[in-house]
């Protein structure tokens, strides 16, 4: 399986070689240098995609935005906290100006070699975490069966084959409403009960990769993280099934 993953993904990266090629390339997102891989350079990626640099910066002790070094959370969470059973909430990147772009890229245009890259981002964070077993966030009911396929499965796939880690699907979504055209009451509203356990066979053929065993800690992430309310309710799900401790990790953070 492993080797049909990355055969394949091989493929789907020569292919859109070829038509970047027949364009004569493209450009970066951020400096207009020529790119031929992913639509950023290796300069701008050094520069503004630094994992390590990001790890360091100051955050909020509940919902992980960035913050002033002197406080210890953001005006939000210190007004009305919404996360209440992630341990810990580590969004890596703003989502602006060419992230934006780039998630777009990656979720609008179908740049699935986009997967790869995010990849070597997520697998940095999480090896500063400690952690090696990875509960994904679901995608929307039949989005997959429609589309075809799913970017944060994508994303999993690379962790697990190229990286190591141990990928558990725990969870379906039950709705098909997409949380990005939802206020923030109404994002709440519509996660009383957007997500669940999946059911006992899956659950069942999801643990037999760890010895059928429930963790005591897993890495819970998501490409974009609004308000954190679908983390955190995917999180208090995950806790009544008997994890003690959730990480919650995302590529981007809308502040």
């Amino acid at each position: 399986m492993k080797y049909i993953f990355m055969a394949k993904q091989l493929i789907l990266k020569l292919i859109r070689l070829v038509f970047v090629l027949l364009e004569n390339g493209e450009k970066c997102l951020i400096c207009n240098a020529s790119v031929y891989n992913v639509p950023v350079c290796k300069k701008c990626i050094d520069k503004y995609f630094n994992v390590s640099k990001r790890l360091l910066v100051s955050r909020c002790d509940v919902c992980g935005r960035e913050i002033s070094s002197n406080i210890n959370f953001c005006s939000e969470c210190k007004e009305n906290r919404l996360i209440q059973n992630i341990d810990s909430m580590l969004p890596i990147f703003s989502y602006r100006l060419w992230n934006k772009e780039l998630m777009y890229f990656w979720k609008i245009q179908e740049n699935r070699t986009l997967a790869d890259f995010f990849s070597k981002i997520i697998n940095k964070t999480i090896k500063s975490l400690g952690e090696y077993i990875i509960v994904p966030v679901p995608p929307r009911k039949g989005k997959i069966k429609k589309n075809g396929w799913d970017q944060i499965n994508d994303l999993c796939q690379f962790l697990q084959y190229r990286y190591g880690y141990t990928i558990l699907n725990l969870l379906e979504r039950t709705t098909v409403i997409q949380q990005k055209k939802l206020n923030r009451a109404e994002r709440l509203e519509n996660l009383i009960s957007a997500y669940k356990l999946t059911d006992k066979n899956k659950i069942k053929k999801e643990l037999s990769k760890i010895n059928n065993v429930i963790p005591e800690t897993v890495v819970l992430i998501d490409d974009v993280s609004t308000t954190g309310s679908t983390l955190e309710c995917c999180a208090k799900v995950l806790k009544s099934f008997g994890i003690k401790k959730i990480k919650a990790v995302t590529l981007f953070t809308v502040d």
